[in-house]
C-alpha cells in the first residue's frame, strides 16, 4: 500500500512539473497569434475555406435571415429584374413588423357576439408608426384570407381592434388568436415579402416611411 502510494505521489509530481515546465516555455503574451491563425488555415482547410453547405443554418436575426432567403430566391430566378429588386422595401417592412410584434401592449380583450374587441397601444415610438401603417393594410388582408371583418378606431395613442366573423364555429378561435395570432394569421405575409423584394410592392402608396 506503501508502495503505491509512493509511485502515484512521483507521478503526480511529474505531471505538475512538466505542466510547469510547459508554461514556462510558451508564454502567449510574446506568441504570434496572427501566425498562429495562419497556420490553422493551412493545416485545416474547414476553417479557412466556407462550405458550401454550412453547418449552421441561422443567418443571424430574423429581419437578417428572410433578407438572405429572398437573396437566395432572386440568384436562382434566371428572371430576376435586377433593376427593379428592393431589399431596403422588404428590411423596412420587416422593421415595422418586428416592432408591431415586440413593442405593442395589449391592454384589454372582452369577447363580442361574434368576435373580440381588442384595445392596444405602442410601446415606443417606432412602434407607433409601425402599427399605425399595419393598421391601414391589415383589415383588407384578413378579410381576403378569412373572410372576418376588422374594424380599427383609433384614439390618441390607442387602437381598438374590433373583429367578428359571420360563421359561429371559427368564433372561439378568432377570440383564442388575440391581436398577434390575428396579425400573423396566414400566409400573404412571405408572398407580400417576396413581392417587395422583387420590386412588386403591394404596400406602395399606404406604407411609406
Amino acid at each position: 500500500m506503501k508502495n503505491t502510494l509512493y509511485i502515484l505521489c512521483l507521478s503526480s509530481f511529474a505531471f505538475i512539473s512538466t505542466s510547469h515546465s510547459y508554461a514556462d516555455e510558451v508564454d502567449h503574451s510574446k506568441m504570434d497569434h496572427s501566425k498562429h491563425m495562419m497556420s490553422m488555415s493551412h493545416s485545416d482547410t474547414q476553417i479557412s475555406t466556407p462550405s458550401p453547405d454550412p453547418i449552421l443554418k441561422e443567418a443571424g436575426n430574423d429581419v437578417f435571415g428572410t433578407i438572405q432567403e429572398a437573396i437566395k430566391q432572386l440568384d436562382a430566378n434566371p428572371k430576376t429584374d435586377w433593376s427593379k429588386v428592393d431589399l431596403e422595401a422588404l428590411r423596412q417592412h420587416l422593421i415595422d413588423m418586428k416592432n408591431f410584434t415586440l413593442d405593442v401592449d395589449v391592454l384589454s380583450q372582452k369577447n363580442t357576439e361574434k368576435g373580440t374587441k381588442i384595445i392596444i397601444k405602442a410601446s415606443t415610438e417606432a412602434a407607433k408608426a409601425s402599427l399605425s401603417r399595419a393598421m391601414l393594410a391589415h383589415p383588407a388582408m384578413l378579410k381576403s384570407e378569412t373572410g372576418w371583418t376588422m374594424t380599427v378606431t383609433a384614439k390618441d395613442d390607442k387602437y381598438t381592434l374590433n373583429i367578428s366573423t359571420e360563421k359561429p364555429d371559427e368564433v372561439a378561435r378568432l377570440r383564442a388568436l388575440g391581436y398577434i395570432g390575428v396579425m400573423a394569421l396566414g400566409n400573404h405575409h412571405q408572398i407580400h415579402h417576396w413581392m417587395m423584394a422583387s420590386g412588386n410592392n403591394p404596400h406602395n402608396g399606404h406604407m411609406k416611411h
